[in-house]
């Protein structure tokens, strides 16, 4: 990554999943970051020792989860960088990270067969997350699909790649067939494919067509968010996608007869998770569900102020 002038910086999570890579690429005149973690005191004593050595004077976001985007404004309003993203995401991002939805997402969740107690835990754990990202930057350029860009002297094409999130996007180097790939593509574990009962209504297809859009480039190195850079990404897409088909099948089986999101979620997740891992649980069940009704494999139908998905006999 040398010549190509891409030093990888991972900052601190307090999750499970302890750490984000941020990409910090030599420009002609400063820095260039790509993506930011959290706006947190781990993430901020990370960022000090960073800009006492690299003056920052653009930051890219790939999406706008929190641990991508979360310490943007902060890292904007102490660098004055230009803040690029898609306009999708800074829209989700603004829409999402608010405390207005606190009963929005309560009633969802007790739609999807939650205690009031899980749910109201479940919704303040979402609106919570505006502590980690809040100010919300300026962003003085939005990206979209086909744009190109350049990133430390060399030329990369701006790819969409909903799914993960519904603006993410990738940047892909021809000449070196480099991918900056954020959460779309992981070596190690599968990117979280949640339902959040607004904007995108059939995520996973939208993944799995994003995971198909990819395979259409040459690509010899992936830079990931999570984990380390790998090579085998043809390999890694069949994995991911098989994952997905396994979890489709356990979703099906679980069907047999009408049952609540939750009830399918315990199916295929394990117990005693933290309420954050619960939440991508949920909204990765409700994704998978919702994939099988478009199908038209698996019919939805609303009693006592719940949803059931039931299995299509054959």
């Amino acid at each position: 990554m040398e010549k190509l002038n891409i030093h990888l910086h991972r900052i601190p999570l307090p999750f499970r999943l302890n750490h984000v890579n941020t990409w910090l690429v030599k420009e002609e005149h400063g820095y260039t970051v790509i993506d930011t973690g959290l706006n947190h005191p781990d993430a901020e004593a990370a960022w000090a020792k960073v800009l006492a050595e690299h003056p920052i004077r653009r930051i890219i976001i790939t999406h706008y989860h929190p641990d991508h985007y979360g310490y943007a404004g902060r890292l904007q309003a102490l660098t004055g960088a230009e803040v690029w993203m898609s306009k999708r995401d800074q829209e989700m991002a603004r829409e999402i990270w608010s405390h207005k939805h606190l009963t929005f997402f309560e009633q969802h969740y007790l739609a999807c067969g939650l205690s009031k107690e899980l749910a109201r835990r479940l919704s303040e754990n979402i609106t919570g997350f505006s502590r980690y990202v809040l100010p919300h930057p300026e962003v003085t350029r939005f990206l979209a699909d086909g744009d190109e860009l350049e990133l430390g002297g060399h030329r990369y094409e701006v790819i969409a790649v909903p799914g993960h999130a519904e603006g993410m996007l990738n940047f892909y180097n021809r000449k070196h067939g480099l991918l900056i790939a954020a959460d779309h593509v992981l070596p190690k574990i599968t990117p979280n494919i949640s339902y959040w009962f607004m904007g995108e209504p059939n995520p996973l297809a939208r993944y799995l067509q994003s995971l198909n859009k990819i395979q259409a480039y040459p690509i010899q190195l992936v830079l990931p968010s999570h984990g380390s850079p790998f090579t085998n990404v043809q390999q890694r897409i069949d994995e991911i996608i098989s994952h997905h088909q396994k979890r489709l099948d356990l979703a099906l089986a679980a069907t047999r007869q009408p049952a609540t999101v939750y009830e399918v979620n315990e199916q295929l997740f394990s117990q005693g998770l933290t309420e954050h891992e619960l939440r991508f649980a949920i909204g990765e069940t409700i994704a998978h569900l919702e994939y099988l009704v478009y199908k038209q494999q698996v019919r939805k139908f609303m009693k006592d102020g719940q949803w059931f998905y039931e299995r299509v006999s054959d």
